[in-house]
């Protein structure tokens, strides 16, 4: 998962429930998921202010409250070392 700059992260959680808010709307999140044979597959998600993503870490689970706008096979997030 990769979230742009438009996001507030959790400062505390609940047992293994990470809730990360749009703080604007369009708030851009991508996900890859690897498929069961392996195959990446990228999703792109744009999220309205105050939505909120749950990410469950011990039960590998992700909550997005929002269609993906597009998808493209393949790992196509990006490291920005800049930060």
């Amino acid at each position: 998962m990769q979230f742009d700059a438009n996001w507030t992260k959790p400062i505390f959680w609940i047992d293994d429930n990470f809730p990360y808010t749009a703080k604007s709307n369009g708030a851009s999140l991508i996900v890859v998921e690897e498929g069961a044979t392996g195959v990446m597959m990228t999703y792109w998600f744009k999220l309205q202010k105050d939505q909120v993503v749950q990410v469950c870490r011990g039960d590998n689970l992700v909550f997005i409250p929002a269609t993906c706008v597009r998808k493209k096979p393949g790992d196509l997030t990006y490291c920005n070392p800049k930060g």
